[in-house]
């Protein structure tokens, strides 16, 4: 498959399930790569912001308790 000169963006999400729409079966296998590296580079970031204790800079104020929880116990050092 040749390479693509600017990524797909991410499928979107309907009813809690992934979206694909492609041509061919490779177009589906490089949309479904590059749409499972996204979300997952997101989960590892909200993972990585929550035990550093800085969540509530993604997600503000609703988040402020598990920051303080897990700055509390300096897990990222």
């Amino acid at each position: 498959m040749k390479a693509v000169a600017r990524p797909p963006p991410p499928a979107p999400i309907e009813n809690n399930v992934l979206v694909i729409k492609a041509r061919s079966e490779a177009e589906a296998f490089y949309k479904l790569g590059y749409a499972h590296a996204y979300y997952r580079f997101f989960q590892m970031d909200v993972m990585r912001r929550a035990v550093e204790g800085r969540l509530s800079g993604l997600l503000g104020c609703v988040a402020l308790d598990t920051d303080i929880y897990f700055r509390s116990r300096a897990l990222h050092k």
